[in-house]
C-alpha cells in the first residue's frame, strides 16, 4: 500500500512522475516483467488500475478520469472483437492526453499526443494525435481541441478546483 495505490504483482518496476495526483483506490498490477511508467503531472483518479504484462506507459499532463483500465494483457480486459492480440501487448499513451470515466484501454493501443476519448469508451488499436475518440469499439470521430499544455498542477490547486478530491498527491 503506498498512499491510495495498491500495488498488485510480482515485481515493483513502476515509476511515477513529479507531480502526480493519485486517486484513493488506484490499482497498479505488474507481473514478472511488466513495467508501469507515469508522466509528471499525471492525474490518475478514484478507481483507475494499471495492469502491465510488459509495459503500460502513460506520458506527462494525463488525465485518467475515475473507473479507467488500462491494460495490456487480452485476458484482463474485455475487448470488442476486432482482432484484439492475444497476450501481452504495449500500451502507450502520449502527453496531454483526456481519458473518460470508465473508458477501458486495451493491449497494444497507442494514443497519440492531444488525444481525448468520451466516457464509458473501449479503446483498442493504434490512433494519431489530436483525434476525439468515442464508442464501443472506438473510433475517430473528429479532431480533438484540447486546451494547451497545463502549468504543472500542484495537489492544493487540484483540491481548490475539484479535482481528485480525495487523492494522494505524488511528489
Amino acid at each position: 500500500m503506498f498512499g491510495n495505490m495498491r500495488h498488485v504483482g510480482l515485481c515493483l518496476d513502476i515509476t511515477i512522475g513529479s507531480d502526480c495526483i493519485i486517486g484513493p483506490g488506484v490499482r497498479l498490477e505488474t507481473g514478472r516483467s511488466g513495467t508501469i511508467i507515469v508522466g509528471d503531472d499525471t492525474l490518475l483518479d478514484a478507481g483507475c488500475a494499471l495492469v502491465a504484462r510488459r509495459l503500460v506507459s502513460i506520458g506527462s499532463n494525463v488525465a485518467l478520469a475515475d473507473g479507467v483500465i488500462v491494460s495490456d494483457d487480452a485476458a484482463r480486459i474485455r475487448t470488442v472483437g476486432t482482432g484484439a492480440p492475444r497476450g501481452s501487448t504495449a500500451v502507450v499513451i502520449g502527453d496531454n492526453v483526456l481519458v473518460g470515466r470508465n473508458t477501458r484501454i486495451g493491449p497494444g493501443t497507442r494514443l497519440g499526443a492531444g488525444t481525448v476519448v468520451a466516457p464509458n469508451s473501449v479503446v483498442q488499436g493504434v490512433f494519431p494525435p489530436n483525434v476525439y475518440l468515442c464508442g464501443v469499439p472506438a473510433t475517430v470521430h473528429g479532431t480533438a481541441v484540447t486546451p494547451p499544455p497545463r502549468p504543472p498542477m500542484r495537489a492544493s490547486t487540484a483540491h481548490r478546483h475539484g479535482i481528485g478530491r480525495h487523492a494522494h498527491h505524488v511528489g
